[in-house]
């Protein structure tokens, strides 16, 4: 039960955090994957968030006409087009983040070791999750005659 209601406060934090933005969830979702892990390509989008190619394509448009992305050639492969953060996003991005980080200073008053414990309950808690969110979006396609959602 406290992890469903942590999750609740989870998801009221990232519905604020999308509204200041003036963007929906998923491009939040698509963001912070740029933010964590720097320049990709749609593809790898893609495959960090879970969505569809076409999904992807259409959401950097979006982001890319408000000003929070750019893409850009490959440097070492031409043909390659990689996205990343504009300054503006990443400004925005400390800016609401950057408060939260510093309340995580609260963690201290743990030892290593039962940090440790906290990341593992939360990195099993997170496979589980994207488990058994595979085993819904089968259960949906059988039930739907494999039709895409």
């Amino acid at each position: 039960m406290a992890a469903r209601l942590q999750q609740n406060d989870y998801d009221r934090f990232e519905d604020a955090v999308a509204e200041y933005f003036g963007v929906n969830r998923t491009a939040m979702r698509c963001m912070e994957v740029l933010d964590r892990v720097g320049q990709l390509t749609a593809g790898d989008i893609a495959r960090e968030t879970g969505l569809t190619s076409g999904a992807v394509t259409a959401m950097l448009d979006r982001l890319e006409r408000v000003g929070y992305l750019r893409r850009l050639r490959d440097a070492s492969d031409r043909r390659r087009v990689l996205v990343e953060l504009t300054a503006q996003a990443r400004q925005m991005v400390d800016e609401i983040y950057g408060p939260l980080t510093e309340a995580m200073g609260e963690f201290e008053r743990y030892s290593d070791k039962e940090l440790m414990l906290i990341r593992d309950f939360l990195r099993q808690g997170g496979a589980m999750l994207v488990a058994h969110a595979a085993r819904v979006e089968k259960q949906r396609l059988s039930r739907d005659g494999g039709a895409p959602g």
